[in-house]
């Protein structure tokens, strides 16, 4: 079997783009041409669709994830200043060659793809759906990362009931002592820590729920 190629999700396109160094290199180059400050400044519809443009224009082009899904495992990168990663890693086979979609664990996004993978079941040929969702809030417009997956008729694999609800409950339990101290110079550290919760109790569903239905894949 050749090997996987990796696709990651670029966040400031809200697209897959396969990792490879050609890829890295034209995306660089665009993000000179749109300048760092606007690059980091997050996603934008306008300035995702000239981005997409730009990208054409050195032969990248997004990809679309679909096939099926062989495994699933975790892994954690290290950086150059000694920073760990977690990564959800995804391996699919397509009609051409076989896929790694690697995403971020602490990733909105990949709490969405890890819960809809409880629908999944070894066989089923899918499609992830990367979409946004535009919210307003104190007069200021944000989107946020979505991601469906679909089956080939075009339905949304649905996602189980009250995981965000259980997920929140396990974070405010594990934040009450530091929340009781009424302390406003906690609120990053109780917000970092609620936040890591919540990965975590969506890591625990992917070891348990969902990697094992696959590991025979």
């Amino acid at each position: 079997m050749s090997k996987a190629t990796m696709v990651i999700f670029n966040p400031v396109i809200g697209r897959f783009l396969p990792r490879t160094q050609a890829v890295t290199d034209a995306v660089r180059d665009v993000m000179r041409i749109v300048g760092e400050d606007e690059w980091k400044a997050g996603f934008r519809p306008d300035k995702a669709k000239r981005i997409i443009q730009l990208l054409a224009e050195r032969s990248v082009h997004p990809v679309e994830v679909t096939g099926v899904i062989r495994r699933i495992n975790e892994d954690t990168t290290t950086d150059g200043k000694g920073n760990e990663y977690k990564k959800v890693r995804i391996f699919l086979d397509d009609a051409l060659d076989p896929l790694m979609v690697s995403l971020e664990a602490s990733d909105e996004i990949t709490l969405f793809v890890i819960q809809a993978l409880t629908g999944v079941e070894p066989g089923e040929t899918i499609t992830f759906s990367p979409w946004y969702e535009r919210v307003e809030r104190n007069g200021r417009v944000y989107f946020n990362h979505r991601c469906a997956l679909k089956r080939p008729d075009g339905v949304n694999v649905p996602l189980p009931q009250n995981v965000w609800k259980n997920a929140q409950a396990e974070a405010d339990k594990v934040t009450a002592s530091l929340r009781a101290q009424n302390q406003p110079s906690l609120r990053s550290a109780i917000n970092a820590l609620s936040d890591a919760t919540k990965v975590e109790f969506h890591l625990q569903m992917l070891r348990t729920l969902i990697a094992p239905k696959f590991s025979g894949a």
